[in-house]
Order: C-alpha cells, then sequence, then structure tokens
C-alpha cells in the first residue's frame, strides 16, 4: 500500500508542477523513479521476500536490491523536489527557491555529492563485510 502512495504522490506532484507552468521532469527521471518502485515490488513483495526466511542469501539479495537499485533510482527521480514544488504554500516555493539557489551558487559541490555518497555507502558496506566487524556486531 505504502508502494502505490508513494507512486501516486509522485505522479500527482509532476502534475501540479506542470499545471503550475514548471518544466516537468525529463522521461529519464520518470523512467528511473518508475524503475525503483519496479525494484521495491520485487525486493519487497516479490518471490525476493517469500523465501527470504528460507535462504540466507535471498534475505541478503533483498537488502542489496533495496540498496544498491531502488534507493538511487528512486532519489534520481527527484521525488523530494516535485514534492516541495507542488507544495500549495509560499513557503514551499521559498525553500524550492533557496534550496536552488544554493545549488547552483556551487555546482561543484552539488555535481561531487552523489559521488562521494557513493564512496561512502560503499565503504561502510564493504567494512561492514570483514568479519571481525560482523562478529563485533553479534556479540
Amino acid at each position: 500500500m505504502m508502494i502505490v502512495m508513494l507512486a501516486a504522490g509522485y505522479v500527482a506532484s509532476i502534475q501540479i508542477v506542470a499545471r503550475r507552468g514548471y518544466q516537468p521532469p525529463p522521461r529519464w527521471r520518470i523512467a528511473c523513479f518508475t524503475g525503483g518502485i519496479v525494484a521495491l515490488i520485487v525486493a519487497m513483495l516479490g518471490p525476493l521476500d517469500t523465501f527470504n526466511d528460507e535462504l540466507f542469501a535471498l534475505h541478503m539479495l533483498q537488502h542489496m536490491v533495496l540498496m544498491q537499485v531502488a534507493a538511487p533510482l528512486l532519489l534520481l527521480g527527484q521525488p523530494i523536489q516535485y514534492a516541495l514544488t507542488a507544495l500549495p504554500s509560499a513557503r514551499g516555493e521559498k525553500l524550492v527557491g533557496a534550496l536552488r539557489r544554493r545549488y547552483d551558487q556551487r555546482p561543484s559541490l552539488y555535481a561531487l555529492t552523489p559521488l562521494a555518497v557513493m564512496f561512502i555507502f560503499n565503504g561502510v558496506t564493504v567494512v561492514w563485510q570483514f568479519p571481525v566487524m560482523y562478529e563485533a556486531s553479534l556479540r
């Protein structure tokens, strides 16, 4: 149910943004968000969820699909930006304007942020797989 609400909220936000005269998202962003929704459905409602109690490998694959596939695809769809732009109040528009100005002032920081997050995330994932770290967490 929450996945349906997430998708419906994204579609509604895009429609409101388009009605207000703002440029709608490019098709590739919509495709990324749709792919993220599909990945969520496969991971949470599909065979990965059905058999994850029987096979630990499927349980871990479910985690990896959620972290490595669904999350980045959903973020590439920029749902938060469109939801904020669709807000009815002037505060929402002011907030979006302030965020855009902030990123316009530092385009290099905006471009490097996803790269830095990717390295941090993958570094934590790799370190967590060391047996010493995993065993320490179990104790």
